[in-house]
């Protein structure tokens, strides 16, 4: 585990597995759309429900409505295939959001899932982005 994940509070607070991690709170801050590298091995259980954890500093532009980030988890049945959505997020401009997930409503979308991902996209024209993103088992 990364040394700078100790000082974020959500790990306190949540399990926390550094093999779930979608983003590295120290990667550099984004301006544009970008998804992050899917990880694997990802098995969906119908009964499994979890939540991605996404800790961010603060937008500066922020202008809720029209100036914002969306946070979008996305899954594959490989890794360079596609990646449809299975829950997604508005960020406001700091702090802590969850996207919770339901291995049902997953593997509905994508039967097959094996890879899971993050991509953040701007609406509008906000600030650059810095955010960490983990999955944990609600």
């Amino acid at each position: 585990m990364s040394e700078h994940f100790s000082t974020l509070e959500p790990q306190t607070r949540t399990n926390f597995d550094a093999a779930t991690v979608l983003r590295d709170i120290s990667a550099a801050p984004i301006t544009t759309a970008q998804s992050e590298a899917a990880i694997s091995p990802f098995r969906l259980s119908k009964k499994q429900y979890y939540k991605c954890v996404i800790t961010y500093q603060e937008i500066t532009p922020y202008n809720a409505g029209a100036d914002e980030w969306v946070i979008s988890v996305e899954v594959s049945d490989t890794d360079t295939g596609t990646f449809p959505t299975v829950g997604s997020i508005t960020l406001g401009e700091s702090g802590t959001s969850e996207i919770m997930l339901s291995g049902l409503a997953s593997a509905q979308i994508q039967p097959d899932a094996q890879w899971i991902r993050v991509t953040a996209t701007p609406t509008g024209s906000p600030g650059a982005l810095t955010y960490s993103a983990f999955l944990t088992a609600v």
